[in-house]
């Protein structure tokens, strides 16, 4: 039985460190999550990755890496992005609970940062 939330998956867009990769990828195992991609990784060191994630390697193996969010996004219904910069685009917001209601239909969703 897969996980349920594995129709659910992590962009992490140009991520600078490795040991983040490993922290998100721990996540990722912990909360039964789906697909891990990474967008153009300037640096990117699975054994640094692999470090930060105790019993998340299979995560950090399968990390897929891409050249840009186009590829990222392709396979999803939904892209919810965030982001901890103010951003002055005119981009359509949606609180907590929709992201929730969108995450059980079960749709592929995909969560941008």
């Amino acid at each position: 039985m897969p996980a349920p939330f594995s129709h659910i998956g992590i962009i992490l867009v140009r991520p600078q460190q490795s040991g983040n990769i490993g922290a998100i990828a721990r996540s990722i195992s912990n909360h039964g999550l789906g697909d891990l991609y990474l967008v153009d990784p300037p640096a990117f060191d699975p054994d640094v990755a692999r470090w930060m994630a105790p019993n998340a390697h299979q995560i950090v193996n399968k990390a897929i890496i891409v050249p840009d969010i186009t590829t990222a996004v392709a396979s999803y219904n939904v892209v919810f992005g965030a982001s901890a910069r103010s951003r002055k685009w005119q981009f359509k917001t949606e609180d907590t609970p929709i992201l929730t209601e969108r995450a059980l239909s079960g749709e592929r969703i995909a969560i941008l940062f």
